[in-house]
């Protein structure tokens, strides 16, 4: 399986600049998580890259001509990330009524709001993509840029 790892920074970053594969050599949470991670031809970041805007909806805009991603005021993201969660609880609760209550279901549910284990490198820091949507908050009314793509394989 694989999935992307993308790169966001407070200051819009030269291409020179950008994280690469060796970016992760030491990286727990990135190799916790995968195999190895390689770069990518600009054809597969672009396809990587188109699906940012739904993975942020509700909590930012993203403008990938721009390569910027502007996130929602706080009120607006705890409203989204609230009804996440209320939703979580609700899958949980139907699953668990059923009696079919697992790891994996509650794995899933963690990874829900994203649909995806993606991972994030926010200003040089590596961040599941529950621990990016925890973190929401904290970029609240700010724009963050987007940097390199690369691809992580499990």
């Amino acid at each position: 399986m694989h999935f992307p790892i993308y790169e966001l920074t407070s200051e819009r970053l030269d291409r020179a600049d950008w994280m690469d594969e060796f970016t992760f050599v030491d990286d727990p949470l990135v190799q916790c998580f995968t195999d190895y991670t390689q770069e990518i031809e600009e054809e597969d970041r672009e396809n990587y890259l188109s699906r940012l805007p739904e993975l942020f909806a509700g909590l930012a805009e993203v403008d990938l001509e721009k390569g910027e991603v502007r996130f929602e005021s706080r009120e607006k993201i705890e409203q989204v990330l609230n009804s996440y969660y209320r939703g979580i609880v609700d899958e949980m609760e139907n699953t668990k009524s059923v009696g079919w209550l697992r790891f994996y279901q509650i794995r899933r549910y963690g990874y829900w709001y994203l649909d995806s284990e993606v991972i994030f490198y926010v200003n040089g820091c590596t961040l599941s993509s529950m621990q990016f949507v925890e973190d929401c908050y904290h970029y609240a009314g700010q724009t963050l840029y987007i940097g390199g793509v690369i691809d992580a394989h499990v």
